[in-house]
């Protein structure tokens, strides 16, 4: 005769049970993070408010992304930018989410992030710093070297004088 072992007998509903619980949870963690994916801003997808907060008085839709990377919208002021980044493993145009900065900022490309106005280079010079796009996730080198500060140095000179003013403020009123 064999004996029934009754404690694992009765624990074994319980751990089905616990084994049901885990698999509805993981089903509804994975399902939750995928409608999250799915809910990822497209292109020109901003609020409502996007005008009001950016004192832009018409949004223009041309921006279209061509490589990875954070990008000024020069059609509109760079009071907007891009992020663009292909999907891993994957060789298509690259996925593109607008983002905006707040009124009385915009994006700076030399430095991308968006920063106060008087503080970025011009609009207009933000395309030549869209190669430094390429530096992101190196680690081999300074994303702005001299040769980059010095030419947003030039873009802005009117940022260099005031600051030299400032200095000299300070250094005359400690």
């Amino acid at each position: 005769m064999s004996k029934i072992n009754v404690k694992a007998d009765i624990r074994r509903p319980e751990r089905r049970t616990l084994e049901m619980k885990f698999l509805l949870f993981c089903v509804f963690y994975l399902s939750t993070a995928a409608a999250a994916l799915r809910l990822r801003r497209a292109a020109y997808d901003l609020p409502p408010n996007a005008q009001d907060i950016t004192g832009l008085s018409t949004i223009r839709k041309t921006f279209k992304c061509e490589k990875d990377g954070y990008f000024a919208d020069t059609d509109n002021e760079c009071k907007l930018f891009h992020i663009c980044a292909t999907p891993s493993g994957q060789k298509s145009t690259p996925n593109q989410e607008t983002m905006f900065c707040p009124k009385e900022q915009r994006f700076d490309q030399s430095k991308q992030k968006c920063v106060v106005s008087d503080d970025a280079i011009p609009c207009s010079a933000s395309k030549e710093f869209f190669y430094l796009n390429d530096r992101i996730g190196t680690t081999n080198s300074a994303f702005l070297g001299p040769q980059e500060r010095d030419m947003a140095a030039a873009a802005r000179p009117d940022y260099r004088a005031r600051a030299k003013l400032v200095k000299s403020n300070k250094s005359r009123n400690p």
